[in-house]
């Protein structure tokens, strides 16, 4: 008697309990109107800095979509799973104010009406067994807004799934390999790099080693071209040597290859396998590169392009954090000098870069995604030195004028004693100490509510 073996795949809806699949695209698609205002939203906030499509290609889609709605026909899956994630992203990235002067309803009601129509679509694509690119497009947008400032377990496994499914299509191998158009290729290593932003991401704040190591892919770089010149009978083979659509996220590859690489150096090290000096000069010799390389393209009047350098300067000069911060205040042995003033440096420009992102007035369509480029390690770290050595030369930098000593004092004591009504009788020597130690806190407004949250 033979016996015949089926495999039990899981259903897409698994990965979103509340999916409901016998809902109907209608159910959450807002009107065209609204959508090409949240399309519009996406290109401007969104896909500069998070770039996972080939623009010119999703505009036919986006048109193809809503003629099949015009004229009664159930779009394809994969078209809609990527609208629907483009127009979530558009509407994370949203002021609140200006979501409810146009569509005169909250935020967070728009998002979570938008959130579920994405993961309905995603369902409905069956993003978990599906082989078309597309779809995994559509799967790495949807998680690009979620996987931001404060990130869980959950999002970590979503990303982790992305991952292994971007592999089982293929997306580690270049494809060059596979005799593919321009725009296909081109693609491919937009969402290959994105997952590659959202593994260390998620590992950062989570806590396991990076999914992707070095050496498991042969995806390159995208091409720093523009968008326009991919469907150019002859597409370009080589980067410009100006600034172009895809330089930002050229910017952002280039740097988290680097983390990459300087987490299983960590582990090296720890092994005596090698030296940190080797591991440091590695972080200086790629600054000095992309500075040389990306700084003569850019030009400070240009918000993009003065987003751009904040972006880079965030994420290499990380990269000493990421090395050196652990022998900071080690017992063992004091950390050199040099080592440290290399850090602390490297710690400064990040905070003063990361102020400067989050309110330089002409950047303020894009500090929604801040959280994904800066949280609040340097800050602390910082903050932890200057108590330490009150008479450093660098103070000045890490806290100028705090807008109201006062309430820092006030809420560090409440903090440290748990109610108000011990405030009343803390004594003056406490006061006047807890005064000291607010001063010292760095201004940026991001780090302050991270310090406070801590202290409660």
């Amino acid at each position: 008697m033979e016996l015949i073996f089926r495999s039990i795949a899981p259903a897409s809806s698994f990965f979103f309990p509340g999916t409901n699949m016998n809902t109907n695209l209608i159910d959450y698609l807002p009107t065209k109107h609204a959508a090409d205002q949240l399309i519009a939203q996406y290109f401007a906030a969104v896909h500069i800095m998070c770039r996972a499509v080939h623009r010119q290609t999703f505009e036919a889609q986006y048109a193809l979509f809503w003629g099949q709605i015009a004229s009664g026909t159930e779009p394809a899956r994969s078209i809609q799973a990527i609208v629907f994630a483009a127009i979530f992203s558009g509407a994370v990235s949203m002021d609140e104010t200006a979501i409810m002067r146009t569509f005169d309803t909250s935020k967070p009601a728009l998002i979570d009406s938008l959130r579920s129509g994405t993961e309905m679509a995603l369902a409905k694509a069956n993003f978990l067994r599906t082989t078309r690119v597309d779809v995994m497009q559509a799967f790495v947008m949807y998680l690009i807004p979620l996987v931001r400032a404060e990130v869980s377990r959950a999002h970590s496994a979503l990303v982790g799934t992305a991952i292994r499914l971007a592999e089982c299509m293929g997306l580690h191998r270049d494809g060059t390999y596979y005799s593919m158009s321009p725009v296909e290729v081109h693609v491919r290593r937009l969402v290959w790099h994105q997952l590659c932003f959202l593994d260390l991401r998620t590992c950062e704040a989570t806590g396991p080693r990076p999914q992707i190591r070095p050496g498991d892919y042969d995806t390159r770089f995208p091409l720093n071209v523009d968008d326009s010149d991919l469907l150019a009978n002859e597409a370009p083979t080589q980067d410009k040597p100006y600034w172009t659509d895809a330089t930002l996220i050229r910017i952002r590859a280039e740097y988290v290859e680097l983390r990459r690489m300087l987490w299983f150096d960590i582990v090296q090290i720890d092994k005596k396998k090698k030296t940190l000096t080797s591991a440091v000069f590695k972080v200086q010799k790629t600054w000095k590169t992309l500075t040389e390389k990306y700084f003569a393209m850019m030009d400070d009047s240009i918000p993009i392009q003065l987003l751009a350098k904040h972006i880079m300067t965030l994420g290499v000069q990380g990269c000493f954090l990421q090395v050196l911060h652990r022998y900071l205040f080690s017992a063992a042995q004091p950390m050199p000098d040099r080592l440290r003033q290399l850090l602390i440096e490297a710690g400064l420009m990040q905070m003063e870069h990361a102020i400067a992102l989050e309110t330089t007035p002409e950047l303020a369509k894009w500090a929604w995604y801040k959280g994904a480029f800066n949280q609040y390690h340097s800050a602390l770290l910082l903050m932890v030195e200057v108590y330490a050595y009150p008479m450093r030369k660098e103070a000045p930098r890490v806290c100028p004028d705090p807008p109201s000593v006062e309430s820092a004092t006030l809420l560090t004591i409440t903090h440290r004693s748990g109610s108000a009504s011990t405030t009343s009788s803390t004594s003056p020597r406490t006061c006047r100490l807890n005064k000291r130690r607010s001063s010292l806190l760095p201004t940026s407004a991001t780090a302050w509510k991270s310090i406070t949250r801590c202290g409660s």
